[in-house]
């Protein structure tokens, strides 16, 4: 694998990214993909991307507008954090948020806390390797397992399409955990922007030792991103409350982004009922 290094603009800009998930861009200055939820036509941040990508002399008022003109009976984009909006009806704004630990005016992260510490030393006690990796049947079976164990829909062909697009690259540094028979554990994915490092996939099989590996992957993320000078570590957030709590013991502080949401006339009824989680 190439050294990491950073991508020269955002991840989520970048046009092969959409490509990869099979998304069809939308006309607005987001990064939005045109697909169907429930079988309604929607413009939406594409898959995986934790927001939709913004150039950076992209004004609000323009893509307000441009999505307002837009023909597409549903809109669901994450703004990118920091972007902050107050769109009235039929607009409907959610205030989610991610989680960033930064580094401090020379650089560097905040020491993991004693406890992880400690959770890593148990780890490389227990005979647990990081490696980097880009096979990608290894690290989609170990993704696609924590999804299924958790319920979470995932379309397993559009991601092996994504990482393959991610792996050809150099902005991404890509690690797997063993165990001491060598037997895959977890794994973790960290994209680089041009400004910040996230952790975008990851997975295990959960065993005695799974919750060690996670650790130990974080802690080498953290690292791939002081070693490339970002001041952001973003943990990507979760909208579970014991996984949010997980990121904020490493020090990683929240960061309100925006979610907005438009559905056309009569078929807020059947979102409604199909996907309540938009309104």
């Amino acid at each position: 694998m190439n050294s990491p290094q950073p991508h020269p603009t955002n991840w989520y800009n970048d046009p092969a990214w959409l490509s990869a998930v099979s998304g069809n861009a939308g006309a607005t200055p987001l990064q939005l993909m045109r697909t169907k939820v429930k079988g309604v036509s929607a413009l939406i941040t594409p898959s995986w991307s934790l927001y939709a990508g913004m150039p950076g002399d992209a004004e609000l008022d323009d893509i307000k507008s441009r999505l307002d003109e837009s023909k597409e009976s549903l809109i669901v984009a994450d703004l990118p954090p920091g972007i902050s909006c107050d769109w009235k009806a039929p607009w409907i704004v959610h205030n989610l948020h991610t989680r960033w630990l930064e580094a401090n005016e020379s650089g560097v992260f905040p020491q993991i806390p004693k406890h992880r510490a400690k959770q890593v030393r148990k780890g490389v006690h227990a005979g647990i390797q990081i490696s980097t990796c880009t096979d990608l049947e290894r690290m989609v079976k170990l993704h696609q397992n924590s999804r299924d164990r958790k319920s979470i829909p995932s379309n397993e062909k559009a991601l092996r399409s994504l990482l393959k697009v991610i792996f050809e690259t150099p902005y991404h540094s890509s690690f797997i955990a063993t165990n001491q028979d060598g037997e895959d554990i977890a794994n973790a994915i960290f994209i680089h922007h041009s400004d910040a490092t996230v952790y975008a996939f990851g997975g295990q099989f959960r065993s005695p030792v799974s919750a060690l590996a996670s650790v130990m992957l974080i802690q080498k993320g953290i690292e791939s991103a002081q070693s490339l000078g970002h001041k952001v570590f973003d943990f990507g957030g979760s909208a579970d409350a014991g996984v949010d709590q997980f990121y904020a013991e490493f020090g990683a502080i929240q960061k309100v982004k925006q979610r907005v949401v438009r559905v056309r006339g009569p078929l807020k009824i059947w979102l409604k009922l199909t996907r309540p989680d938009l309104f």
